[in-house]
């Protein structure tokens, strides 16, 4: 069965919330992802993320100035999260019912991975591909 372990990308590149979105956005190009973790500042609080998604429309689209916008004011606070085990199947469907692209993985409470939806889409397309040449002649 395919879970979120098999799928997912590692590792986990992560900012600071009082970083500066031009930081964040030097980062993903960096590490050539398209978000970024937030880890919790003090225990109890959870963490967050940022995504290319709202650096575009929460910065960049209302004419803001990236040096000047924290991360914190822009990211997602509350995340949806799946554990190592989670059905390549639940994935897709809490992608599709919470209207999101990426799930970070969490194991013992830390993050391990993260499952976008291009990885969910990639694993279903190579799949298929592989079945269908197991039939060829």
């Amino acid at each position: 069965m395919l879970t979120a372990r098999k799928i997912m990308r590692q590792p986990v590149h992560t900012v600071h919330r009082a970083d500066s979105v031009a930081r964040a956005v030097r980062l993903m190009q960096t590490h050539r992802v398209s978000s970024l973790l937030v880890p919790p500042r003090f225990e109890g609080e959870g963490y967050g993320i940022i995504t290319k998604a709202d650096v575009i429309s929460k910065v960049v689209a209302q004419g803001r100035d990236p040096l000047r916008v924290h991360v914190s004011e822009v990211m997602t606070k509350s995340l949806h999260t799946v554990g190592p085990d989670c059905t390549l199947r639940e994935c897709a469907a809490l992608m599709m019912r919470h209207r999101i692209r990426r799930l970070p993985v969490f194991a013992e409470g830390k993050p391990v991975g993260i499952v976008g939806d291009s990885d969910v889409f990639d694993t279903l397309l190579n799949f298929h591909t592989e079945a269908a040449a197991s039939f060829s002649l």
